[in-house]
């Protein structure tokens, strides 16, 4: 639904080339970024959605056609429910795609942020911000197999104490 809801509204106040490239870029942004703090991309169109209520909640502030676009108990609610996942995945209740979402909604603030600037602007700082969200892909220090790696390669150059509070880490 949300998707449906946001998308609309980007997609007729831009154009379907600039939507498609929000949408592709928001998958890709929000997997690599579970994937970097979890091991697994999730599943789902949530990592998209939060990218699409990111959009809007500063164009809302920066651009007068999207203004009062989104009401304020939308707001909370995205909001809350972010709190809310997080929450419930720290608590072990329910594990949801936490860094999906965090890092859809920011990737869809700097974009409408970003939409001010000059193009080459747009480009070179939307470059580099998908760079550093991205690069969780090749570095993911908050990942299972990341820490299980480093471990290993501890515990292969005959650091033992390291190896072990790094393995302790993975067990947890």
């Amino acid at each position: 639904y949300w998707i449906w809801f946001f998308g609309k509204k980007i997609e007729s106040e831009t154009n379907k080339p600039h939507y498609v490239f929000l949408i592709i870029t928001a998958a890709l942004i929000s997997s690599l970024a579970q994937l970097g703090f979890s091991d697994s991309t999730g599943i789902g169109l949530s990592g998209i959605g939060y990218t699409l209520f990111g959009f809007l909640f500063i164009k809302g502030r920066i651009s007068d056609q999207y203004k009062g676009f989104l009401e304020k108990k939308t707001i909370n609610l995205f909001l809350i429910w972010l709190v809310l996942c997080v929450f419930l995945t720290q608590a072990n209740i329910w594990t949801v795609g936490n860094a999906a979402h965090i890092a859809g909604l920011i990737w869809g603030m700097a974009l409408a942020y970003l939409s001010k600037f000059q193009i080459a602007k747009q480009w070179i700082f939307g470059g580099i911000l998908f760079i550093i969200i991205g690069s969780s892909f090749w570095w993911n220090p908050f990942a299972t197999s990341w820490l299980s790696y480093q471990a290993y390669e501890l515990h292969e150059n005959q650091k033992i104490d390291e190896a072990i509070l790094v393995y302790k880490e993975v067990l947890k």
